[in-house]
């Protein structure tokens, strides 16, 4: 096999890709001056001093599997050439598999997300994930070279490339999931610049005058006077699980913690 093969592959998949955002995603030529934003640092702090961790426990959740994912990225291609006496650009080759795979099952991920909620996809993927990664480990070299098939562009498809098939759609399940699990709960955004805003105002504080918040953006704020706007849909009436049940109540919780003197409901007729 050519050695140069997984780069010229590469290099035709980040062509298409940026084909593909060039061609379909549009984008309005003038942007809002948005207000000012806290740091990092700053915003960090706030979600450590929050008393509801989840948003802490999440944040360090994602940190840890990207962090685990890159060193399987990074050292593959020494597996593949020490533990399996494979070729260098066939290790590339295989760990392109992974890729692909990965991206094809992107959409159904977030699909699969939705209808059976965030946390049970995202630890469905990291058991998947675990899983594939230990028979790499434990299941003998000289069965796991074996050829099972040759497909387009994927080319010799042993056993190891099915577990890392596998691992890709596995990871699909976790990444695309991570950021929506972080933006649930905060309204559908329409556009790519709709949610880039978002991102920027997770930890927006208020300026003064009225301010209009979600009660996740609400974390760590207090104001002297606070009107919550249909109170009655706390918790949500289409949570199904304990633990689902508990994050609402926290979130009941929070709303009704953010004043300092004076609390409003606003039923649904007002």
């Amino acid at each position: 096999m050519n050695p140069a093969f997984p780069f010229w592959m590469g290099s035709v998949l980040v062509i298409a890709a940026s084909l593909l955002v060039f061609i379909f995603i549009k984008e309005p030529k003038t942007y809002e001056e948005s207000e000012k934003h806290p740091g990092m640092l700053e915003s960090l702090r706030t979600v450590m001093q929050d008393s509801d961790k989840s948003a802490l426990r999440l944040l360090l959740a994602i940190f840890f599997w990207f962090l685990g994912y890159t060193a399987i990225e990074a050292f593959f291609t020494l597996y593949a050439k020490n533990h399996l006496g494979l070729e260098e650009a066939d290790g590339a080759r295989l760990l392109g598999q992974l890729s692909l795979i990965f991206v094809i099952f992107a959409l159904p991920s977030g699909y699969i997300g939705g209808k059976f909620g965030r946390r049970v996809t995202i630890v469905s993927g990291i058991v998947l994930m675990s899983l594939t990664m230990l028979a790499m480990f434990f299941v003998p070299p000289a069965t796991l070279t074996i050829q099972l098939t040759k497909l387009p562009v994927l080319g010799v498809v042993p056993v190891l490339g099915v577990l890392l098939m596998t691992a890709g759609a596995a990871w699909a399940l976790i990444n695309i999931n991570s950021l929506a699990a972080v933006m649930d709960g905060q309204g559908p955004c329409e556009t790519p610049g709709e949610v880039a805003a978002r991102l920027q105002s997770v930890f927006a504080d208020g300026e003064s005058g009225v301010t209009f918040s979600t009660v996740h953006q609400a974390k760590g704020l207090e104001a002297e006077r606070v009107f919550i706007a249909r109170p009655d849909l706390m918790p949500l009436a289409r949570v199904r699980q304990e633990w689902e049940l508990q994050q609402e109540l926290n979130i009941e919780y929070v709303a009704y913690t953010r004043s300092k003197s004076e609390l409003y409901f606003l039923e649904g007729s007002e």
